[in-house]
């Protein structure tokens, strides 16, 4: 399991739970890409996995997760609401 994993999938889920979540495209190929990178004992692979997600107040909920080995990892985690509402609060009432 990589560093951010588990914060992703926890922001998933909770999203999951509280929200209308409907799929949000992701252009055919972007899903998921892996790559090798590196020379000689240096080389490894590096896995980006993108996701994408709407609801009737989020217009885009995007995550992108790069797993690249202890050298490289990173998270981007994005929400974008639709401008005419007021943005939601995640926060338990």
């Amino acid at each position: 399991m990589t560093l951010y994993q588990p914060f992703l999938d926890e922001a998933i889920a909770i999203l999951r739970d509280r929200l209308d979540l409907q799929p949000y495209p992701i252009p055919v190929g972007f899903e998921s890409k892996s790559a090798r990178v590196g020379k000689g004992k240096h080389e490894e692979e590096v896995l980006t996995t993108s996701y994408g997600y709407q609801s009737p107040k989020l217009r885009q909920i995007r995550a992108a997760h790069v797993q690249g080995g202890g050298a490289l990892q990173v998270l981007n985690f994005v929400i974008f609401p639709i401008s005419t509402t007021i943005c939601p609060s995640l926060e338990p009432t």
